[in-house]
């Protein structure tokens, strides 16, 4: 790390204090019961929705408290710190039992408050939870059944009511592609099924049989994966990475070997599978594996 990046690093950590202490402040946000007292000079100069609520005509500039009813207080939280630090780690700001539920929050307040870099960060990041828990869904186990699913999947048909409430595009598209390819457990009799819990969201429900019906969304994913260029007629008795041999799905030693759920046949059967080395740890083998 350079002096100048030292420096700066520095100057953002003396910021984010003033945001935890409060010192100073002139300017308060008022948000659904919670206050935070921030630093005019600094929240206009690093947000054009604050510089424009708080230097303009409007209300808001005369009395120094902005009232956000529309977002969730943690959600503005966590634009505040990123506003002040220059960058959240959006990992441990979504670290709760509602992974889901908080990336849309976050997305919405970062587009509410005009923070267009955070967007993509946050849009990574949910990406990268549909990956980890399509994977929990496709590692054979041996006959127990996985642990948690059901208090993930209720996060997941949370945020996807919250989605389509907000009409979240992006969302709706990482939603339905992250459902297709879990769709034999998210829309089955499983734990962690949540076909009931989404009867009131019938624009997911149509969106779901549309793009299930024709599959014209498989040639230009926004989450999933492409499809691969060589198409597979039948089950491979090999590791998609490796090559190393693999035993059958029907067989208990099959357990902990990862099945890929993007190659499923017209009548849901496994086309290929990873071994349990190259599945292992916190690799997420569709990611990796090209043919």
């Amino acid at each position: 790390m350079t002096s100048q990046s030292r420096e700066d690093a520095s100057l953002r950590a003396s910021d984010l204090k003033l945001l935890e202490t409060g010192n100073f402040a002139d300017i308060e946000i008022i948000c659904r019961g919670r206050t935070f007292k921030v630093h005019k000079a600094v929240v206009c100069s690093r947000s054009l929705w604050f510089e424009k609520a708080l230097t303009g005509g409007f209300a808001e500039a005369a009395t120094g408290k902005v009232k956000i009813d529309e977002e969730e207080p943690e959600a503005i939280e966590v634009m505040l710190r990123y506003i002040y630090g220059g960058a959240v780690d959006m990992v441990k700001e979504t670290s709760n039992e509602q992974v889901f539920k908080s990336c849309v929050d976050m997305y919405r307040a970062a587009h509410f408050l005009l923070l267009s870099p955070l967007l993509p960060r946050i849009r990574r990041r949910l990406g990268g939870y549909c990956d980890q828990k399509l994977k929990q869904l496709c590692t054979r186990s041996s006959g127990t059944e996985s642990t948690g699913t059901k208090l993930w999947a209720a996060d997941l048909a949370t945020a996807i009511r919250a989605t389509y409430k907000a009409d979240i595009k992006v969302f709706k598209k990482i939603f339905m592609e992250f459902v297709w390819a879990g769709r034999w457990q998210l829309l089955g009799d499983g734990e962690c099924d949540i076909s009931y819990l989404i009867d009131d969201t019938p624009g997911f429900i149509k969106d779901m049989l549309h793009n299930c019906a024709t599959k014209q969304w498989l040639d230009d994913p926004v989450w999933a994966p492409k499809r691969p260029e060589k198409s597979l007629a039948g089950w491979h008795w090999e590791c998609a990475s490796c090559k190393v041999p693999i035993v059958s799905s029907r067989i208990t030693r099959a357990a902990g070997q990862v099945f890929d759920p993007f190659t499923l046949g017209e009548e849901n059967r496994v086309r290929r599978e990873w071994c349990r080395k190259c599945s292992d740890l916190n690799m997420i083998p569709w990611r990796q594996a090209r043919y």
